[in-house]
């Protein structure tokens, strides 16, 4: 139990609407793309040459991705702040 106490008081105020967050869903985004990446490179050698040109790109797309969620949770989202102050 203190440790359930203890995290619930770290947590930010509105942390029931982290779903609505863009800096959340940039960096789930992110996580499914380099989890797909891992998967498809555990599968590497049954996959087309195409798609295998393509796996560099989409580990930086990923990187990007996470990076841009970062910056995202500074910048105030009208919609999010509506529904804080609501």
């Amino acid at each position: 139990m203190k440790l359930i106490e203890a995290i619930r008081a770290r947590l930010i105020a509105d942390w029931r609407l982290f779903f609505r967050f863009w800096s959340v869903r940039l960096n789930g985004l992110g996580l499914l793309l380099l989890t797909g990446c891992q998967v498809a490179t555990d599968t590497w050698n049954s996959m087309p040459a195409d798609l295998r040109n393509a796996m560099p790109y989409a580990q930086g797309i990923s990187i990007a991705l996470l990076i841009g969620g970062l910056i995202a949770r500074l910048i105030v989202q009208p919609k999010l702040e509506e529904q804080r102050n609501g």
